[in-house]
């Protein structure tokens, strides 16, 4: 694996191992890292019903955040052929609630 950082959308790989998620990877994520870890750490994740600390900045409390295929944002991302997840929404300034859902692969043009 690659290390992830706490809050990034991850999924396991063909060789059991856990990778943060790019926009061009199919609908297997499995969730949210719940810590930072390195390349060959254990990585837990959450997939619902829990709240990351931290992991926004500047956020407004309610808004939905999608991943970008690094960070969390609220614009849904749009290019041809990438898979669209919602990661949840802003609790606060810098705490989402986590609400990881699979929306839709967009058209390839």
């Amino acid at each position: 694996g690659t290390g992830v950082t706490n809050g990034d959308l991850v999924f396991i790989s063909a060789n059991d191992v856990v990778t943060k998620t790019t926009l061009a990877t199919n609908s297997w994520s499995i969730g949210l890292a719940l810590a930072t870890a390195g390349a060959a750490a254990a990585v837990s994740v959450t997939s619902n019903d829990q709240v990351l600390a931290g992991v926004l900045t500047t956020a407004t409390a309610g808004d939905t955040y999608y991943w970008s295929g690094t960070a969390h944002t609220t614009t849904i991302p749009a290019g041809g052929g990438n898979y669209v997840w919602k990661t949840g929404i802003a609790k606060n300034a810098t705490d989402l609630h986590v609400e990881v859902e699979f929306i839709r692969k967009t058209a390839t043009p």
